[in-house]
């Protein structure tokens, strides 16, 4: 007959591992918290150099008050992020608990900067509806869309908060314009936000 000298398991050993696992993922979270705000500074000054040159152009090319407000708007937006992140910068590493609260007023931040360009096209048209206009804005929410995904993808969740903003108004507003040049760029948006979610979602 065979006797087991094996000590009971301890109820507290899977709470010990729990607990220890949930710490890690604390610890992680801390960490990509920390990395997204070391990339704040390069997208800020990526996002309010675009701004720049799209208003000013825009201005230069047909001033009125509606390409003034979307300024307004944008870098009120950027400053509100640039806030955020002086402020963690200022206070020091984050406890744990505390990171969790500096994540969510970030990623607050960043998707209302996103939706700022985001609306730019529905709120710009009316005034500058100029193939030239609608080229730059184009070509600017592109380089936005790819560099600024590269910028936040440290924290997945930022991604969607980054992206859908950005590329959803101007998708559903092209795709409710006459003829078919307006679903042609609805499309080729569409598939650039589809693939650029993909690639920032790969761990390099």
């Amino acid at each position: 007959m065979n006797f087991s000298i094996a000590p009971p398991a301890s109820a507290a050993e899977p709470r010990q591992d729990a607990d220890s696992l949930d710490r890690r993922r604390a610890q992680a979270r801390a960490w990509q918290l920390t990395q997204l705000m070391a990339q704040a500074p390069k997208h800020l000054a990526l996002g309010a150099g675009l701004a720049l040159v799209v208003w000013l152009g825009l201005a230069w090319a047909a001033p009125g008050p509606r390409v003034l407000a979307w300024a307004l708007a944008v870098h009120t937006a950027q400053a509100g992020q640039w806030a955020v992140a002086r402020a963690f910068a200022r206070r020091g590493e984050p406890t744990l608990p505390d990171s969790g609260a500096w994540r969510r007023r970030y990623l607050a931040a960043l998707g209302c900067s996103s939706l700022t360009w985001g609306l730019a096209a529905p709120w710009l048209w009316p005034t500058h509806a100029s193939p030239q206009a609608m080229a730059l804005l184009t070509a600017v929410l592109l380089v936005m869309t790819a560099a600024g995904a590269v910028l936040v993808a440290v924290v997945k969740a930022a991604i969607p908060l980054w992206l859908l903003p950005l590329l959803a108004p101007p998708i559903a507003w092209a795709w409710r314009q006459p003829g078919t040049a307006g679903q042609a760029v609805a499309l080729v948006a569409a598939a650039a936000l589809a693939l650029t979610w993909c690639f920032a979602q790969v761990d390099l």
